[in-house]
Order: structure tokens, then sequence, then C-alpha cells
């Protein structure tokens, strides 16, 4: 028996426990961003624990690549956390090169360099 450890940010499974982590644990009022889910142990020889994920009721964990090898695993775990990330990364990118052309209109182009010279 074992506690797998789900993070609902991550969107897969972070750890396995042979305790019940919830255990001596005061309920805490704030959002809870982790599920722990009591199942059997992951076989971490023959399969990757990150690609647990919930099923499709929201009750349990499933490894949909579960027949694929350990390599394949891999593969489709990273394509995943791509397709997870890919909206922040795009917002960090986004906001990087507002930056980049502000400093650029603020620096090079202020309204003291190129206005004054021209009038």
């Amino acid at each position: 028996m074992a506690y797998l450890i789900y993070s609902k940010r991550d969107k897969h499974v972070t750890h396995q426990l042979d305790y019940d982590p919830r255990d001596g644990v005061i309920d805490s009022q704030g959002e809870q961003s982790y599920l722990v889910f009591e199942g059997e142990k992951i076989d971490t020889e023959n399969d990757m624990m990150t690609n647990y994920r919930l099923n499709a009721a929201g009750d349990g964990l499933e490894n949909p690549y579960k027949s694929l090898s350990k390599a394949d695993q891999l593969v489709k775990f990273q394509d995943d956390q791509a397709k997870i990330y890919a909206p922040t990364y795009q917002e960090h990118a986004i906001k990087m090169l507002k930056m980049e052309v502000k400093s650029v209109l603020e620096g090079e182009y202020a309204s003291s360099s190129w206005k004054v010279e021209k009038a």
C-alpha cells in the first residue's frame, strides 16, 4: 500500500510515500494544491511515477502510457509537460518582449534624443 501525492499545478504524481502524509495535520482553510490517493505502490522499474494522472472521473490515478517502455514514457511525459507549461512560457516571452521594446523606445528613441536634434 502506498500514498501517491498528485500535484494540481504540475498535473502529475510527484511523490510516493509509505505513510499517510495527512496524519496529524490540521485541516487548512486555503485551497489545497495537492491531492493524496491511497493505492498500489508504483513499480518504478517499469513505470515513470510522473506519468500518473487523474482518471476521467477525477477520483483516482492512472498511467495512460503503461504499455510503453520507460524511455517512451519519458518522451510522452516531456511532451505533456510542454503542453501544460506552453501558455506560461508564452506569457513570459510576451512580457520580456514588451520590456525590451520599452527600453529601446525610452532609451535610444527617448523624447530628449532625436526630437531635440531634429528641432
